[in-house]
């Protein structure tokens, strides 16, 4: 592949990301509107459209063949021939997943076992599968569980009451990123993995121009034209020191100083300002698993975000991303109660969960909060005690906060098993 080639290529893994970016949000918005918005499933189809286009051009097969089966479902619901239902959505945000993880690994792409997803789309277009019952299981992710049918949507949720705010608010400075730091931001990371196929798989694609993370960031134009105007500012300022100096007035030397000092201090902070993204960035992601986990559980959860707008540096924003899903996942399997249990309790069945971004002190306070449970001081320290992590002197020297904050050790856990989404005491400890 020529340079050329590779430049192209790039430029469709950087489209194609950015395109994904929006489908998850979208395809979850598909699975609660009412009646059919149009235009929300015409940007979805376009964006799959545009991905297969490109999987056609450099012979990504099953990239293009998974994109245009996606298409055809997408097709029936805009024509209100099919209903969007909780596992017509699942199985679009499993495809959604898989189409990701190719563009993430597009050498292996054609090594990729779609026929599962080819099967099911397939039988719902034909009638031989049922829509409301059938659904491909999403790509396995980290951060992301099994998807699986919850209750119907509820009345107005009761108000969440922070659960030991001070214990799980992160904050963070908002300044700008060291040197050091910028070179070492983790990559984002990767959703799924390929599957080998059966069948003797055509040969992957020339080699492609795939990064582990996202080397990129979108800079508003306005931006790019506020740096142009400091540049061409910054360029007669220097025009004019460089004549001060050798006409060797005084007069004009100290104006002309000042005149620069203040160009590069509004240009620094311009500069700097280009890595500030809004926190919905990470935020957005946590729609999905919320729904999946939540499901996965039995439980009934709303999330309500608030503060998507807070800017942060990328290198925060791509750090608070790990930490913030342990918070959630906790928050969901041991804070939040199923149904049952609230109803017992005298709660609406719906449980919130709620993220918030804000200014506080010169700082940005991200706080996630839950009406559930809460967290219960003796059951910790009755865990503690029970894995040696202290003795019942200790914590009878403990005041409560002493207590909750042992939670934050490695390897604590109160679940009384382990399972795929708590049990082994890591969450919170990679939170603190």
């Amino acid at each position: 592949m020529d340079d050329m080639d590779e430049e192209v290529l790039q430029l469709f893994v950087e489209e194609s990301r950015e395109h994904l970016g929006g489908i998850e949000d979208d395809l979850l918005a598909m699975e609660s509107m009412d009646g059919l918005d149009e235009d929300l499933v015409n940007r979805v189809f376009r964006t799959l459209h545009t991905i297969k286009g490109g999987a056609g051009f450099f012979d990504l097969i099953n990239l293009q063949n998974l994109a245009h089966s996606m298409e055809n479902l997408l097709d029936l619901i805009r024509k209100n021939e099919l209903q969007t239902t909780k596992m017509i959505v699942s199985s679009l945000l499993a495809g959604a997943d898989t189409v990701a993880s190719m563009i993430d690994n597009l050498e292996a792409s054609n090594d990729y076992d779609i026929s599962e997803h080819l099967s099911v789309f397939d039988g719902i277009l034909k009638g031989d599968v049922a829509p409301e019952e059938t659904a491909v299981a999403p790509t396995d992710d980290a951060e992301v569980s099994e998807a699986a049918e919850q209750g119907a949507p509820s009345q107005e949720p009761a108000d969440a009451e922070p659960v030991v705010a001070e214990e799980v608010a992160t904050v963070v400075e908002q300044e700008p990123a060291a040197p050091e730091l910028a070179k070492s931001a983790p990559a984002e990371a990767v959703a799924g993995t390929p599957k080998p196929a059966a069948s003797d798989a055509k040969a992957a694609p020339a080699k492609a121009a795939t990064t582990t993370g996202d080397q990129s960031i979108r800079v508003h134009l306005s931006l790019l034209d506020r740096l142009m105007e400091l540049a061409g500012e910054l360029v007669l300022t220097r025009n004019a020191l460089i004549q001060s100096v050798e006409t060797g007035d005084p007069a004009l030397l100290h104006p002309a100083a000042k005149k620069v000092d203040a160009i590069t201090s509004q240009l620094q902070r311009a500069i700097m300002s280009t890595r500030m993204q809004t926190i919905d960035i990470v935020f957005s992601k946590f729609r999905r698993i919320v729904r999946d986990l939540s499901g996965q559980l039995g439980k009934q959860i709303n999330l309500e975000i608030l503060g998507e707008d807070v800017e942060l540096d990328k290198t925060i924003i791509e750090a608070l991303g790990d930490p913030l899903t342990h918070l959630v996942r906790n928050s969901i399997d041991h804070g939040l109660e199923t149904p049952a249990q609230r109803k017992a309790a005298g709660k609406p069945p719906f449980g919130q969960l709620r993220l918030h971004a804000f200014h506080e002190a010169g700082q940005v306070v991200i706080e996630v909060s839950d009406n559930g449970a809460g967290i219960d001081p003796q059951r910790i320290a009755s865990k503690a005690i029970e894995k040696g992590m202290a003795t019942e002197e200790e914590i009878a020297r403990m005041s409560e906060k002493d207590i909750i904050r042992l939670i934050f050790q490695p390897g604590f856990s109160t679940a009384e098993e382990v399972t795929d989404v708590s049990g082994r005491g890591v969450g919170m400890d990679v939170v603190r």
